[in-house]
């Protein structure tokens, strides 16, 4: 997305380093609490016969790290 802008602004208007931060204000806001992996691993209990469960809680780990990322 910044690539696109300009990196000189001209006339009235935002600069680009304005878009840029309400643009970063504006995504943070929009982003999900961190999932609690307690109630998940309840809720989705590990079982041999259930092994998408494991992949769910695994997946949860990896999407925490990234929210964790985003909403700092």
């Amino acid at each position: 997305m910044t690539m696109m802008q300009p990196k000189t602004s001209s006339g009235k208007g935002k600069t680009r380093e304005e878009v840029i931060m309400e643009t970063a204000v504006y995504l943070q806001s929009k982003t999900p609490p961190i999932f609690d992996l307690e109630m998940v691993s309840k809720q989705y209990v590990t079982d041999y016969y259930e092994s998408m469960n494991t992949v769910i809680f695994q997946e949860c780990v990896r999407y925490n790290g990234l929210l964790s990322v985003m909403k700092v």
